[in-house]
């Protein structure tokens, strides 16, 4: 969008948040629910890898970088942080899904 908005903080304040009570609870559907946000999160990816709510005319400006890094932070948090339990695969494994 074009309105200089935040809109792309929340989910990765929201996503980072589940993904350390996912870590300290070990809990299956939790997992899953991550998993899948994180699915559909690499779909909105643009022709240039890009995650973002901006128009690439309109990126690295307003709120555009503020939001990307909660994205990341939670990108590296499900990926690298997660324990590996009983339905959490081994991060190699959660790479490899992705993929």
């Amino acid at each position: 969008d074009n309105d200089n908005g935040w809109r792309i903080e929340f989910w990765g304040k929201m996503m980072r948040g589940a993904a350390f009570i996912c870590s300290y609870l070990e809990d299956e559907g939790l997992y899953k629910k991550l998993e899948k946000a994180v699915r559909g999160l690499l779909k909105t990816q643009d022709e240039f890898g890009r995650i973002t709510t901006y128009p690439k005319d309109l990126e690295f400006g307003n709120w555009d970088m503020w939001g990307r890094k909660y994205v990341l932070k939670t990108l590296l948090r499900y990926y690298a942080r997660l324990p590996t339990c009983a339905y959490c695969p081994p991060t190699a494994h959660r790479y490899a899904a992705l993929a």
